[in-house]
C-alpha cells in the first residue's frame, strides 16, 4: 500500500526540483535496473518521491514502464503490483488536497501517464476521467485543480479521441480557466489539422523524452496510433539519430520566428514555464543567445546539474571541465543555461550552484553568469510591472538572491554601471507602490548576502546609503505593511536597528530624483545587443539573423514561387541618396552666421528626457519608415544614448564654469548677508557659462554621434550584419552546414543585395534625423548641463548660505565682516571697496542679464524665475508644511489636538514671515524660539500613553505634524544642535507635571531632539533634593526607555543611575523596585569589550577589580539590550486587540500543536522528530505565522496557553490523595499516570519550541534565534505572572517549571555539544560561545521576572529550576569569554532566592512552608560549597549583604568556602604562625563593586581625603550620622553602607601597606593609621546596635587564608586589646561565639581568630567579668580548648 498521507507529508519537503535535461544513458540504465526484478509497489512510490540517492529516485516514465510490464506479465505477483498501484492512486485521491506541490505534480503525471499509455481498463478509465472532471470543478489554484490540469496535460493526446469526455470538459464552468495550450490542443481534435506536438513541463524528475522528427511537409502529420514505449521513448530504442537540421514549417512557428529553436524539437522545455517566459520572449534574447552544443554535451551538462550535491561538487566540476575543455563558447552556453534554466527557478539551490561556480573557477563562465544575471534583471526591471504578475516578481527575487551570493557574498561589489541599487529604490518610490512591490523584495534579497560578507557590513557607506533610503521609506505613514516587513526582516538579518539608521530625507528631495539615471523606465533601457552582436556574428549565418522585423518575416511565409518575386520587388525600390544641404540651409549657414535659436529654456521639463519624446522631429516621408513604420519607435533610444555619451565629454566644461562662477560670486557677495541674492546670482552665472561652453565644445561631435548611434541601433534591430570598413565584407564568420537556418534564401546574391539596400536606407534615415534634430538635442544637452551645474554650485555655496542663515537667526553680522572691512580700509580705495549689505539694483543687473541671454536659447524675461525654482517644482516647502498642518486640523476628530495645532500653525506662519521679510535682527530668533517652545509644550502635554490608548491614529498624525516642522527647519540648514539645544532648554523650563511625560520624552530622545546628558543631570539633581515626581519619572524612564523600549544606554544617564542607586540603599519604597531595575540594567548593559578581558585568576585581581561593568570605553552589546526589551514586553501579547485574528491563530496553533504531540508520541527518535519538523515549519510558513513579530508572538502565546490549560485539566481530573493505606497506593499510581500525561504534553511543546528556534537561524546569524528565545520566555513569564494573580491559591506551577527547565536543556544541549567537539573551528566556537551567553542571559532575565518575591506561588518550582544540576552546572562550568558574566547571572538569582528568606528570619515567623523553602536554600548552598567553592569565594559579599544578621548557619556555609587548590591548615594546631603561611598573602577576588554602596558622593570624597591626609578633622565626628542615613527596615543604620565602608577602608589600608613594605605587609604597622582610627572611632562612637553591625561586617571577612582574613583577624584582636570598656570586648566575643555555636561548617578564619583570643594570655579573656556570667559559654570555650589540645597531641604522636 501507499504510505499514509500524514506520514507522507511529514517525510517530504517542498524544495524546488531540479531542471530537466538528464542524459539518455542514465535513464536507460536506471530503467533496465528497475525492470530486472519487480519489487512491491511501495518501493517504487518511495523512489518516485525520493529526493536523495537512498532510495535511488526514478522518473515518472520509468514508473510507467514498470507498470506496463506488470500489467502484461504472466506472473501473478507482478499483476498484483500493477493492481495495487492503481488502487493506491484512487484511494489516495481524497488526500491529494494535503499533498505538497512536488509530490502532487509527480502523482498527477503518473495518473495522466497511465491514461496516456492505455494502462487503465475500461471501468478504471471511466473512473479516471471522472476524477479529472471532479478536480476541474474545484476552484482554480487548489490542489485538486492543479492535479487535474497536470494529469489532463499529460494525457491530452489520448483524451482528444474521447469526444464524450471532451464535451464534458467544455460544459464545465471552469473550462475557460484551463491553460490555453490544452484547450487549443483538445479543440483541434475535431478539425482536420492537429496542433504541433509540443508539451509543457511534464515531470519534475529528469526525463529524456523527445517527439518524433518533424518532416519537411507544410502540414505536420500527427499519428493517431496508440502511445507505445517505442514512439514515446525514441531515444531508448534503436534508430537513426535525430538531426538538428530541420526544414522550416510555417505552421510550426512556435519558437517566435526564424533562427530560433522550435520547442517541439527539444521535448519538454523550461522556457514554457511562466517564470522565465518574460526572459525568453524579450527581443534581445535571440541576439545574445549562444549556439547550443551537440546533444551529447547538452545531455552531459544536464546530467551534471541534475546530480549535483555538496558531497560531489568537486568531482562534478572536474567532469565538466573535461567535457568542455577550453572552449569559451561552450562555457558561455553553460553560463546562460545556468542562469536561465537553473538559477532563475531554483532558489533553494543557489548556494549549491554558487559553490559549484566557485569550484570550477573559470573566468569566462563567471563573467557570462554575471552578465546574464544583470541582463535578465534589466529585462525584468523594464518590463511591465502588473500586480498580478507574481511569476516575474518571484523571478526577480530569485535573481536578486543569486546576484547577492555571487558578488556581495564573495566580497565583490555590484558595479554602478551594471546596477545602481540606491537609485533604483528611489526611482521605484517615485514610480509608485506597484514598482515597490517588485523592487523592495529584490533589493532585500541582494542585501541578504551582506550578512555573510566581511566588507559589506555596517558601517560600509554603500550599504548604509541604501539602508538609509529603506529606513526613510519605512518611516512614511502610508508605506505598505508587507514592504515594511521586508525591510524589518532585512535589518534583523543584518543586525541593524531601524531607529539607529540615519535618515537624510532623500526621498522627499525632488532634485535628487531628477538627477539620478532612470533604470525602471524603458526609455533608458539599452538594447544591449550591439556588443553581443559582434561576438554572435562570428558563429551564426547571415540569413539566420537577417530579418527579425515582422514585416520582413511575412516574406518568408510566402510559397517559394512568390519569394523570388518579393525579392525582386524589394530590390527594385529606388534608394535615394541623402539630400545635399544647400548653402542657404540653416546648418550650412552656421559656418558664417550663428543659427537663430528655436527653443527657450523653459520649453524643457526639469526631468532629463521627458521633453525629447514630444519634441523630436521625424520626417514621415523617409523611405525606411515607409517600409517599416514601427522603426520610428526605435529612434528615441539611440538619440538618448548619444546625449548621455556626450555628457561625459562636457564634464570639463562643467567644472570650469562652476569654478569660475564660484570664485566670482564669492568675491562679489563677500559682505552680502542675503543668501537668496547669493544663490540666485550664482545660478544665473553658472547657467550662462556652462551653456556657452557646451555649445562651443559639444555641438560639432554630437551630430556625428547621433547619426552613428541611430544607424547602429537600426541595423541591430533589423538584424542586418555590420560591414567592415576595410574590405566591405560582412563581419559574420564562416558557418558549417549543420548550423544553417531552417529557412534559407536560395539566391545568395539576392541576400547580399537586400542587405546593402537596407543599409543605404538606414544611412539615409540616420543622416536626415540627426540633421533635423541637432539643435533640439544640443539644447537638451545644455539643459541637462545647466541642471547639473546649478546642483554643483549649490553644493559649493552651501556653507556660505548656512553662515548667512545662522547669522540672521542669531541677529549678528557675518563672522568675517570685521576682518574684511579692516583689510579693505588699508589696501583698497573707497570707490572699489565692498560694503556690508545687499547689492544695489544696478549691481544685480549684471547677474540678471546672464539668465536673459543664455547661449543657444531664445531670450526670455521669465528665465530668472525658472532658474531660481528649476528644482523646486510645485509649492514651496513652507506652503506644503502649512497645507499639511491645515489639513491635519480639518481632519482632526479629537478636539483636544485642534488648539495646539492652531498655535503651531500661527507660530510657523510668523517664523516664515520674519525669515522672508527680515523685519528686524531679533525677530527671526524670537519666532524660531517660539516655534520650538510650542512644539515641546504640545508634545509634553498631549503625547501621552493615555492618549495613545484612546486615540492612537490621531495622536500619530499629531506627532508627525510636529516632526514635519522640525524636518523643515533642518532642510533650511538650521543646525540640529541648535534645535536640540533650544528644545532641551524648553524642556528644562517646563513645569514638573509637563516635563515628566515619559512617553513624550522617549520620542524626543529617539529622534535626537533632547540632550540626554542635560536631562540626566537635571533629573539627578532633583532626585537628590528629594523631588518625588522626579524620582518616579526616573523609575518609569528606566523601565520604558532603557529596558522595554531602549532609546539610550546606561552611560547616557549615569547621574540618574547614581542617584537611584543611593535610593536603593535606603531600604524604603521605592528602594526595592529601584534595586531590581538597577540589577537588570547592570546585568544586560555589560560592555563586552570590557568584560571579555576580565577572566582573571585570583593571583592577578584585587578586591576592587570589578568596576562599573558599563564603563563608557566599551562597546554596548545591542543584542543583549534588544533581548531585554523583548523579554520585558511579554505582557503586551496577553491582551488581544483583534479578536478575529486571535481566534484564527488559536485555531492554527491548536491543530499544529495537536499534530505535533501525536507525532512525538509515535516517533520517539529525536532525529526523526527533527526531520519531521521541517514539514511543520513549512506549514507554519504557508499559513502566514511568520509574516510579523506580532503574529508569531500570538502563536507562541496560544501554544503555551493550550499547554497550560491542558495541564490544569489533567490535574483537576486526578483523584486526591487519601489517608487510608489501602487506597493511598492506587491513588498515588493514578496521580502518577496523570502527571505522566502532563509531562508528555509539556515535553512535546518544549521540543517544538526548541526546534522552532533552531530553524530560524544558523551559526552565522544567531540573532533571530536569540530574539525568538527571548520572545518565548517573555510570553511565558508574563503568562505565569498573570496566571498566578488570577488563580491565587489554585495556581499550579508544574507547566511553567517544566517548560523553562526543558527548554533550557533543549536550547543549550546542541550548542554545548558543538563547543565540546574537538573538530570545531575557532570561529564556530566563538559563535557558539555568543549563543550560549545570550541563552543564559535570556533565562536569567526570565527567572528574575519570576523571582519568589514577585511570584510567591512559584517559589518552590523556581528554586528547583535554579538548583537543578543542569542549570547550575551549565552556568557555573561555562568556560571561555563569558565565564565572569554567567557567574554574575547565577549570583543574581541566588540573591533573589535569599531576599524571600530575609523578612521571615527578621520577623521570626517560621511557618512550615518557609522551613521547607529555607531547607532548600541550605541544601543549594551546601551543594555549591562542595562542587563550586570558587564561585562562593568570589560572590560571598553579595550573599552576606542580602542575609539578615541572625542567619548564622547560612552565612557560615558561604564563608567556609575556599579554593579547591588550597589546603587550609588545621586551626586547632598551636605550633604554626598565621604570618608564615604562603596563602596568607593572596588578595581575594570579590566580584562586586562594593565601593558604589558608599553614598553620597560627598561622603565618599571626604572618606578618601581622610584616608590620605586625615582631613577634614570633622570627618570622624560626622561618620555616625552618615551611616544612619537611609536606615534599613527594623534598624537605625544603613547596613549595606556600613558593610561597604568596612571593606573599603580595609582594602585601602592593605594597598597602603603594600606600597610601604614592597608587597610584604606587616600587620603590626596598621595600628597607628587613619584606617585604624576610623575602626576605633566606630567601635567607640557607635551605640550597641551599630557596634554589633560593625563587628559583624568585619567578621564576614574571616574566611580562608588571604590578606583580608589576616587583616580583619588582627584588627578584631587589636580592638579587643585596646578596648577601654568591657562592653566592646563582650560584643566582639559575642559576634564570634554566635557563629561558632551554629552547626558546622565554620570558617577557618573565624576559628583562628577565636582560638587566638582564647589562647593569648596578653588578651586576658578569662579574667573578664562577662566570661563568668553564663556557664554555657564557659563550657563551650573549654570544649574548643580541649579540641585544640587533642589536636596538638595527635600531631605530636604522628611525629
Amino acid at each position: 500500500m501507499m504510505m499514509d498521507p500524514s506520514e507522507h507529508l511529514l517525510n517530504t519537503t517542498v524544495n524546488d526540483p531540479l531542471a530537466i535535461g538528464s542524459s539518455s544513458s542514465t535513464t536507460t540504465s536506471t530503467t533496465v535496473t528497475s525492470m530486472g526484478e519487480i519489487a512491491d509497489v511501495d518501493v517504487y512510490f518511495k523512489r518516485l518521491y525520493s529526493k536523495t540517492n537512498n532510495p535511488p529516485p526514478i522518473s515518472v516514465d520509468e514508473f510507467l514502464d514498470i507498470m506496463a510490464r506488470c500489467k502484461d506479465s504472466q506472473i501473478q505477483r507482478e499483476k498484483e503490483v500493477f493492481q495495487n498501484g492503481v488502487r493506491n492512486l484512487f484511494e489516495e485521491y481524497k488526500f491529494y488536497t494535503q499533498y505538497p506541490e512536488r509530490e502532487l505534480h509527480l502523482t498527477a503525471q503518473l495518473f495522466g501517464g497511465l491514461i496516456e499509455r492505455g494502462l487503465f481498463q475500461q471501468h478504471a478509465l471511466v473512473a479516471a476521467f471522472r476524477a479529472i472532471l471532479e478536480g476541474l470543478k474545484k476552484s482554480p489554484g487548489s490542489n485538486l485543480w492543479n492535479f487535474a490540469v497536470t494529469a489532463l496535460d499529460r494525457c491530452k493526446a489520448r483524451v482528444r479521441d474521447q469526444s464524450t469526455f471532451v464535451q464534458g470538459l467544455r460544459s464545465l464552468p471552469t473550462y475557460s480557466d484551463i491553460p490555453a495550450n490544452i484547450r487549443e490542443y483538445l479543440e483541434y481534435g475535431s478539425k482536420p489539422n492537429h496542433p504541433p506536438q509540443f508539451d509543457s513541463l511534464r515531470t519534475l524528475t529528469p526525463t529524456s523524452t523527445l517527439p518524433l522528427p518533424i518532416t519537411a511537409s507544410p502540414q505536420p502529420q500527427v499519428s493517431h496510433s496508440p502511445m507505445t514505449p517505442a514512439n514515446m521513448f525514441p531515444r531508448m530504442n534503436s534508430g537513426p539519430p535525430i538531426n538538428n537540421q530541420q526544414q522550416y514549417a510555417p505552421g510550426n512557428n512556435i519558437g517566435g520566428g526564424l533562427g530560433r529553436e522550435n520547442p517541439a524539437q527539444k521535448g519538454p522545455s523550461l522556457t514554457q514555464n511562466a517564470n522565465i517566459r518574460t526572459l525568453t520572449s524579450d527581443p534581445g534574447y535571440s541576439l545574445v543567445r549562444v549556439k547550443p552544443p551537440p546533444e551529447q554535451i547538452n545531455d552531459k551538462v544536464a546530467f551534471t546539474f541534475n546530480n549535483l550535491s555538496f558531497a560531489n561538487i568537486s568531482d562534478k566540476a572536474e567532469e565538466l571541465k573535461e567535457v568542455l575543455g577550453n572552449d569559451d563558447q561552450l562555457w558561455k552556453w553553460v553560463g546562460q543555461y545556468l542562469v536561465m534554466k537553473r538559477v532563475s527557478i531554483e532558489p533553494n539551490f543557489h548556494a549549491l550552484y554558487a559553490g559549484f561556480l566557485n569550484t570550477i573557477n573559470v573566468n569566462v563562465l563567471y563573467d557570462t553568469v554575471l552578465s546574464e544575471t544583470h541582463r535578465n534583471i534589466k529585462i525584468l526591471l523594464t518590463n511591465d510591472k502588473q500586480l498580478s504578475n507574481i511569476p516575474d516578481r518571484a523571478l526577480l527575487k530569485n535573481l536578486g538572491h543569486w546576484l547577492g551570493i555571487i558578488t556581495i557574498g564573495k566580497n565583490k561589489p555590484i558595479l554602478a554601471t551594471d546596477l545602481e541599487i540606491k537609485s533604483i529604490v528611489i526611482e521605484a518610490y517615485h514610480m509608485g507602490s506597484q514598482d515597490l512591490l517588485y523592487i523592495i523584495p529584490f533589493v532585500a534579497k541582494i542585501l541578504e548576502s551582506c550578512s555573510r560578507s566581511k566588507i559589506f557590513q555596517q558601517p560600509n557607506p554603500w550599504l548604509m546609503g541604501i539602508m538609509s533610503i529603506l529606513a526613510e521609506m519605512h518611516s512614511t505613514h502610508d508605506f505598505k505593511l508587507n514592504l515594511k516587513f521586508e525591510i524589518e526582516v532585512l535589518c534583523r538579518q543584518l543586525q541593524l536597528q531601524l531607529n539607529d539608521i540615519p535618515i537624510h530625507n532623500i526621498l522627499s528631495n525632488k532634485e535628487y530624483f531628477d538627477k539620478i539615471e532612470k533604470q525602471l523606465s524603458t526609455t533608458n533601457r539599452q538594447t544591449g545587443g550591439y556588443q553581443s552582436q559582434q561576438s554572435l556574428n562570428a558563429t551564426t549565418t547571415t540569413s539566420s539573423l537577417l530579418y527579425n522585423d515582422p514585416a520582413i518575416l511575412n516574406y518568408h511565409s510566402l510559397p517559394s514561387s512568390q519569394q523570388s518575386t518579393a525579392t525582386s520587388s524589394i530590390l527594385s525600390i529606388p534608394i535615394q541618396p541623402p539630400p545635399t544641404l544647400s548653402a542657404t540651409s540653416p546648418v550650412s549657414a552656421g559656418s558664417s552666421l550663428p543659427p537663430v535659436p528655436k527653443y527657450k529654456l523653459s520649453d524643457f521639463k526639469p526631468s532629463i528626457f521627458q521633453s525629447l519624446s514630444s519634441m523630436l522631429e521625424i520626417n514621415p516621408n523617409i523611405l525606411l519608415f515607409q517600409h517599416h513604420p514601427r522603426l520610428k519607435t526605435y529612434i528615441h533610444s539611440p538619440i538618448e544614448q548619444a546625449i548621455n555619451e556626450s555628457l561625459q565629454t562636457v564634464q570639463r566644461s562643467l567644472k570650469v564654469a562652476t569654478s569660475a562662477a564660484e570664485t566670482i560670486v564669492k568675491k562679489d557677495f563677500l559682505l552680502n548677508p542675503d543668501e537668496q541674492q547669493l544663490r540666485t546670482s550664482a545660478r544665473n552665472m553658472v547657467a550662462y557659462l556652462s551653456s556657452g561652453l557646451v555649445l562651443i565644445t559639444a555641438r560639432p561631435a554630437l551630430q556625428d554621434q547621433i547619426q552613428l548611434y541611430i544607424k547602429t541601433h537600426l541595423l541591430t534591430v533589423l538584424g542586418v550584419p555590420q560591414v567592415s570598413a576595410t574590405n566591405g565584407t560582412s563581419t559574420t564568420g564562416n558557418t558549417n552546414a549543420n548550423d544553417a537556418p531552417t529557412a534559407t534564401i536560395t539566391n545568395g546574391t539576392s541576400t547580399d543585395q537586400l542587405s546593402s539596400q537596407i543599409r543605404d536606407m538606414i544611412q539615409q534615415a540616420a543622416t536626415e534625423i540627426a540633421a533635423s534634430n541637432i539643435e533640439l538635442c544640443c539644447c537638451l544637452l545644455q539643459r541637462i548641463t545647466i541642471h547639473r551645474a546649478i546642483q554643483l554650485i549649490d553644493q559649493r555655496l552651501a556653507s556660505d548660505i548656512e553662515v548667512r542663515q545662522r547669522s540672521r537667526l542669531e541677529g549678528r553680522q557675518l563672522p568675517s565682516a570685521a576682518n574684511i572691512t579692516e583689510f579693505q580700509s588699508d589696501r583698497l580705495l573707497e570707490p572699489i571697496r565692498l560694503r556690508y549689505g545687499p547689492l544695489s539694483s544696478h549691481q544685480l543687473a549684471i547677474y540678471e542679464d546672464f539668465v536673459h541671454f543664455i547661449p543657444g536659447f531664445k531670450p526670455s524675461d521669465n528665465e530668472k524665475r525658472d532658474l531660481v525654482s528649476m528644482d523646486e517644482t510645485g509649492p514651496s516647502v513652507w506652503d506644503r508644511l502649512i497645507t499639511e498642518i491645515d489639513q491635519t486640523i480639518q481632519t482632526q476628530h479629537n478636539q483636544t489636538f485642534v488648539n495646539p495645532l492652531q498655535r503651531l500653525l500661527e507660530s510657523v506662519n510668523v517664523l516664515r514671515t520674519n525669515l522672508h521679510n527680515q523685519v528686524s535682527t531679533n525677530a527671526p530668533q524670537a519666532a524660531l524660539t517660539n516655534v520650538l517652545n510650542i512644539i515641546i509644550y504640545n508634545l509634553l502635554e498631549h503625547y501621552t500613553l493615555q492618549s495613545q490608548n484612546q486615540d492612537g491614529d490621531n495622536l500619530e498624525r499629531f506627532k508627525n505634524v510636529h516632526m514635519s516642522v522640525l524636518k523643515l527647519l533642518v532642510e533650511i540648514r538650521l543646525h540640529m544642535s541648535l534645535i536640540n539645544k533650544q528644545l532641551t532648554k524648553a524642556w528644562l523650563d517646563c513645569s514638573n507635571d509637563l516635563k515628566f511625560n515619559v512617553h513624550a520624552v522617549n520620542q524626543l530622545i529617539r529622534n535626537r531632539l533632547l540632550d540626554v546628558r542635560q536631562m540626566d543631570g537635571h533629573v539627578a539633581q532633583l532626585i537628590d533634593s528629594g523631588n518625588n515626581p522626579a524620582l518616579h519619572f526616573a523609575v518609569n524612564f528606566l523601565r520604558n526607555c532603557v529596558i522595554e523600549q531602549p532609546c539610550c544606554v546606561d552611560t547616557d544617564i549615569a547621574a540618574i543611575l547614581d542617584s537611584l542607586h543611593r535610593i536603593s540603599l535606603i531600604g524604603k519604597q521605592p528602594a526595592e523596585a529601584v534595586r531590581d531595575l538597577l540589577e537588570i540594567i547592570r546585568l544586560n548593559y555589560i560592555s563586552l569589550s570590557t568584560n571579555n578581558n576580565n577572566n582573571t585568576n585570583g593571583n592577578e585581581t584585587n578586591a576592587t577589580n570589578d568596576t562599573n561593568p558599563s564603563s563608557p570605553q566599551g562597546k554596548v552589546d545591542k543584542l543583549a539590550i534588544i533581548s531585554l526589551s523583548v523579554i520585558s514586553n511579554g505582557h503586551k501579547y496577553l491582551v488581544s486587540t483583534d479578536e478575529m485574528e486571535t481566534a484564527a491563530i488559536a485555531n492554527k496553533a491548536k491543530h499544529i500543536l495537536g499534530d505535533w504531540v501525536k507525532l512525538t508520541m509515535t516517533q520517539t527518535n529525536r532525529l526523526s522528530q527533527q526531520q519531521a519538523f521541517q514539514n511543520v515549519f513549512n506549514q507554519m510558513n504557508m499559513q502566514g505565522l511568520f509574516r510579523s513579530d506580532d503574529t508569531i508572538a500570538k502563536f507562541l502565546r496560544m501554544t503555551i496557553q493550550l499547554c497550560v490549560n491542558s495541564v490544569y485539566d489533567i490535574i483537576r481530573q486526578a483523584p486526591p490523595l487519601t489517608s487510608s493505606s489501602s487506597s493511598s497506593s492506587s491513588s498515588s499510581s493514578t496521580q502518577q499516570a496523570h502527571y505522566t500525561r502532563c509531562h508528555q504534553g509539556i515535553d512535546s511543546l518544549c521540543r517544538f519550541l526548541s526546534l522552532l528556534t533552531t530553524h530560524t537561524s544558523d551559526n552565522n546569524n544567531y540573532g533571530a534565534r536569540i530574539h525568538l528565545i527571548n520572545r518565548i520566555l517573555g510570553i511565558l513569564a508574563a503568562h505565569c505572572y498573570a496566571d498566578h494573580e488570577e488563580q491565587g491559591d489554585q495556581f499550579h506551577p508544574l507547566a511553567y517549571q517544566r517548560i523553562i527547565l526543558n527548554l533550557f536543556q533543549e536550547s543549550t544541549a546542541a550548542v554545548s555539544s558543538t563547543l565540546l567537539n574537538s573538530t570545531s573551528t575557532m570561529e564556530e566556537n566563538s559563535a557558539n560561545e555568543h549563543v550560549m551567553y545570550y541563552i543564559y542571559l535570556a533565562f536569567t532575565n526570565c527567572l528574575h521576572l519570576l523571582r519568589p518575591q514577585r511570584v510567591p506561588g512559584f517559589a518552590f518550582a523556581w528554586l528547583e529550576i535554579v538548583a537543578h544540576r543542569t542549570f547550575m552546572s551549565r552556568l557555573l562550568l561555562s568556560a571561555g569569554r563569558f565565564t565572569r558574566q554567567t557567574h554574575h547571572m547565577y549570583a543574581l538569582l541566588l540573591v533573589d532566592a535569599l531576599r524571600l528568606v530575609t523578612p521571615f528570619i527578621r520577623s521570626g515567623e517560621h511557618a512550615q512552608s518557609f522551613q521547607v523553602y529555607f531547607k532548600g536554600i541550605l541544601k543549594t548552598f551546601m551543594l555549591l560549597l562542595h562542587d563550586f567553592p570558587e564561585f562562593l569565594c568570589e560572590h560571598y559579599y553579595q550573599f552576606c549583604d542580602a542575609l539578615p544578621l541572625i542567619a548564622h548557619q547560612l552565612r557560615n556555609i558561604v564563608l567556609s568556602a575556599f579554593p579547591k587548590h588550597m589546603r587550609c591548615p588545621d586551626p586547632f594546631l598551636v605550633n604554626f604562625k598565621v604570618d608564615m603561611l604562603n596563602d596568607i598573602s593572596i588578595v581575594p577576588v570579590i566580584a562586586y563593586n562594593f565601593s558604589q554602596n558608599i553614598q553620597p558622593p560627598k561622603f565618599k570624597q571626604n572618606l578618601d581625603s581622610y584616608l590620605r591626609t586625615r582631613a577634614p578633622v570633622t570627618f570622624l565626628s560626622e561618620l555616625r550620622s552618615y551611616l544612619q542615613q537611609g536606615a534599613d527596615p527594623g534598624s537605625h543604620y544603613n547596613i549595606r553602607m556600613l558593610n561597604a565602608l568596612v571593606l573599603y577602608v580595609a582594602t585601602q589600608a592593605l594597598s597602603t601597606l603594600n606600597n610601604k613594605t614592597n608587597g610584604q605587609p606587616l600587620m603590626s604597622s596598621i595600628t597607628h593609621s587613619a584606617h585604624m582610627d576610623i575602626f576605633q572611632n566606630l567601635a567607640v562612637d557607635l551605640d550597641t546596635e551599630g557596634r554589633y553591625i560593625f563587628l559583624n561586617a568585619m567578621a564576614n571577612h574571616l574566611r580562608y587564608p588571604n590578606t583580608h582574613t589576616h587583616y580583619f583577624s588582627y584588627t578584631l584582636l587589636y580592638l579587643f586589646a585596646e578596648a577601654n570598656s568591657e562592653a566592646l570586648q563582650e560584643q566582639i566575643v559575642r559576634v564570634l561565639l554566635e557563629r561558632l555555636v551554629a552547626n558546622r561548617p565554620h570558617p577557618w578564619g573565624l576559628l583562628i581568630t577565636f582560638l587566638e583570643l582564647v589562647r593569648n594570655p596578653n588578651l586576658k579573656l578569662w579574667s573578664r567579668e562577662f566570661m563568668s556570667i553564663s556557664p554555657d559559654v564557659k563550657r563551650f570555650v573549654l570544649s574548643l580548648i580541649s579540641a585544640s589540645s587533642s589536636s596538638l597531641s595527635n600531631s605530636e604522636n604522628s611525629n
